[in-house]
């Protein structure tokens, strides 16, 4: 499940349906936009590497899957470029942990 499908603004999104442009809108402006921010600052007082313990832990690898999603667009109705243009610094984050060797196999163990 996704960080921010608590939203009220998502219930036309989980259904599969268009949803409204102003629901989607919001969603973005402010669900999304304020959680990622968030994020943001979470890392930074992390030491800018790692959310957590200066080490690789499970927070670090599901902000790379929330994020895989995000930077190559498969989101629907997301625009791929919402996180470049909101945080840059996580677009950073996520191609360290994807260079990660752990992050690395693992993705290379699927392709076989």
């Amino acid at each position: 499940m996704c960080i921010w499908c608590s939203s009220p603004y998502t219930h036309e999104i989980r259904k599969g349906a268009q949803p409204e442009q102003n629901s989607l809108q919001q969603l973005i402006d402010q669900r999304m936009s304020v959680f990622f921010k968030g994020f943001c600052e979470l890392l930074k007082r992390g030491g800018g590497r790692y959310f957590a313990a200066n080490k690789l832990t499970i927070a670090d690898l599901k902000m790379y899957v929330q994020l895989k999603q995000l930077v190559a667009g498969t989101l629907d109705h997301i625009p791929a470029e919402f996180i470049q243009n909101l945080a840059p610094e996580l677009v950073e984050y996520f191609k360290q942990i994807e260079q990660e060797p752990i992050v690395v196999a693992y993705y290379n163990s699927l392709d076989r």
